[in-house]
């Protein structure tokens, strides 16, 4: 056996055989060459194990991530399809107003989230108003503010309906239409330090002014020639207003308004047919008239007294526009073409 060299020193602790070779037991100058060699081999085969990996192996883990990347990017595209489509929610729909405190914030919300948020017992204490149908199909404004409970002059019309906590108005608001003015004008000189004048501000800007304003306005527009169409003899016939009309004998009268409102009527096959046969009309089996409730002072002549008497009269459903004086019974202020003169020579003559 050979001595061993110098360099042997720097392989202690190796074993012999693993630095012999295996031909003549000799230590191979090159052995440690290709010891580290086939530690840098072991190294690349650990790093890059594709290199020795099967090619349908590698095929397929390739698509199941391109499947994967796909389905992310399908749900991605869904989540944002949802989103356009979701609709805004709406700022200030119709079925409010509700008015909620809030980190010292006054909101106006919708009132069926009210009635989630708000307990029961607290939306008639807190709800300024809220829209809905009522019986007879109109819609219908109902107010829940004691504020506005006191600013509404309810006592010239008798179709308002009064509850301890809340005033209901249907659908076309007449009285908001003949004493809106009176109303603000009760407001901006109410001197007293508990009114909720917050209130009426609300009614006006999300309510009034929004939606019913406009369409008062075009009707006083509409109504300036003295000509009037079926669907807005309500704006003519304000209740407390003196209406002219001439008795049996042709002579002239007058009345007073208490109310007036639409009527509706609708025929069954059987009454259509009557009516066709008496020469009448019932356009798609539906009638609608006008009613208006007026009273008068009359002089009995057989009790030697002076009674109230209250009359019906009705307007039957007409087209296109007419002279509101070409009615049997109208509004004083209409006689003569609204000469105040002949108006007052008239008043002068029934005294």
């Amino acid at each position: 056996m050979t001595a061993r060299s110098a360099k042997d020193s720097d392989h202690e602790g190796i074993p012999t055989a693993e630095l012999l070779s295996p031909t003549d037991g000799t230590i191979s100058a090159s052995s440690g060459d290709e010891l580290s060699r086939t530690s840098n081999d072991t190294a690349a085969a650990v790093a890059s194990p594709e290199q020795d990996a099967d090619p349908s192996v590698l095929e397929a883990t390739n698509e199941e991530k391109d499947a994967s990347n796909e389905k992310e990017g399908d749900d991605e595209k869904l989540e944002a399809k949802k989103e356009s489509e979701t609709p805004p929610s709406p700022t200030l729909p119709r079925t409010r107003i509700g008015r909620l405190n809030k980190d010292d914030k006054k909101d106006i919300i919708d009132q069926a989230d009210w009635q989630t948020m708000v307990p029961k017992k607290d939306i008639e204490s807190r709800l300024v108003m809220a829209v809905n149908d009522g019986d007879d199909g109109r819609e219908q404004a109902t107010l829940y503010s004691p504020y506005i409970h006191k600013v509404c002059p309810t006592n010239y019309f008798p179709e308002v309906y009064v509850e301890v906590r809340s005033v209901s108005f249907s659908y076309p608001y007449a009285p908001f239409y003949f004493y809106i003015d009176q109303m603000q004008e009760h407001v901006e000189n109410d001197n007293d330090e508990d009114a909720k004048s917050d209130d009426w501000n609300d009614f006006r800007k999300y309510f009034y002014d929004v939606y019913v304003g406009a369409f008062h306005d075009r009707v006083r527009v509409s109504l300036e020639e003295a000509n009037v169409r079926f669907d807005s003899l309500w704006a003519v016939f304000k209740p407390g207003d003196m209406l002219y009309t001439l008795d049996d004998f042709d002579a002239p009268h007058l009345f007073i308004i208490s109310r007036s409102t639409f009527h509706s009527h609708k025929y069954n096959a059987y009454d259509i047919e009557s009516l066709m046969k008496k020469g009448g009309a019932a356009a798609a089996g539906d009638s609608e008239r006008f009613v208006i409730d007026a009273w008068t002072v009359t002089w009995k002549g057989s009790s030697k007294v002076f009674s109230r008497e209250v009359k019906t009269f009705v307007i039957n459903v007409f087209a296109g526009t007419r002279p509101v004086s070409s009615f049997k019974i109208y509004p004083i202020k209409y006689h003569k073409d609204g000469d105040t003169e002949s108006q007052n020579a008239l008043l002068d003559k029934l005294e």
